[in-house]
């Protein structure tokens, strides 16, 4: 049997990763089919090359200007509907863009003399700030990533998400270029880092259970509101302690219950009555129905 067309394999270097029908295709310049004179064919004018995914499809091609690809022709000889099948990694020396095989703005690769592969899979965490800059309470980390056993996927931006394997330091691992991330540790310890605000939001209850203690710090303020009654309460006893003055007020009436002894100790104590009914500090405003916000 014929077959349709003879299976032609490319190797060749993308120059343009901008795709303007959005569909993550490249323009590819292949070895002996196209020359690597730009005047004579502009990287524009290149053909526009799709990939061959998995059964798992990655939307936006994970490639940049200069990268080497593999691949094939899907139109055989004819050289004008390539397919790539994948990227080779390599240690880069230049980045010339005189010519073409190589990134046209001259940008890529970022890093010369090493390989292409990400740092932290080689355990080098020099590009993986968030692990240096601990809190007061130093949070945690286990990084201590070797090489082949750490695979990560890394963006040009420097987001990276770790799938360690690294005998006694098993970690899961995704880190924002800004610094936040969420590592699980080889003990199953969880640490969310934000470098920034952080959001937590429920459009219906929401549960915490610690089966330990519970450490809540700020350096700032500390609010708490709702739009029902708060309920405080401890087994072994409940303190309440400030550094200066204590506020406590009510809007409606207090009272004040105790099974044992009621002891009150100050320098001076004044009684009133009447005034204002709130009788204490600023409430706090309830943070209201969460049903008027966008759901996900």
């Amino acid at each position: 049997m014929t077959a349709p067309f003879d299976f032609v394999f490319f190797q060749g270097v993308v120059e343009i990763i901008e795709d303007t029908k959005k569909a993550d295709r490249v323009r590819v310049r292949a070895v002996g089919f196209h020359t690597e004179d730009r005047n004579e064919l502009p990287s524009e004018l290149l053909p526009i090359a799709s990939f061959m995914h998995g059964s798992v499809q990655m939307s936006a091609p994970m490639v940049e200007p200069g990268d080497w690809v593999m691949g094939f022709f899907l139109d055989g000889k004819e050289a004008q509907q390539p397919i790539i099948m994948g990227k080779i990694t390599g240690i880069p020396t230049s980045r010339d863009n005189t010519q073409g095989f190589s990134d046209p703005s001259g940008t890529y690769p970022k890093r010369l003399i090493e390989p292409t592969s990400a740092r932290s899979a080689r355990g080098d965490s020099s590009d993986i700030q968030a692990y240096k800059q601990k809190t007061a309470w130093g949070n945690p980390t286990a990084y201590a990533a070797q090489y082949p056993f750490n695979h990560v996927i890394e963006t040009d931006k420097g987001a990276l998400f770790e799938l360690d394997d690294t005998p006694g330091a098993e970690r899961v691992c995704i880190v924002h270029h800004k610094g936040s991330y969420v590592e699980f540790l080889p003990d199953g310890t969880v640490v969310v880092k934000s470098a920034a605000d952080r959001w937590d939001v429920s459009f219906k209850n929401h549960h915490m259970l610690v089966n330990g203690d519970l450490t809540i710090g700020a350096t700032g303020n500390i609010s708490m509101a709702a739009g029902g009654r708060v309920k405080i309460s401890g087994q072994g006893g409940v303190d309440v302690a400030s550094g200066s003055d204590l506020n406590l007020g009510s809007g409606g009436g207090t009272t004040i219950m105790a099974g044992g002894s009621v002891q009150m100790n100050g320098s001076k104590f004044d009684w009133g009555s009447g005034g204002d009914a709130t009788g204490g500090p600023d409430a706090v405003e309830a943070p209201g129905d969460t049903s008027t916000y966008a759901k996900p």
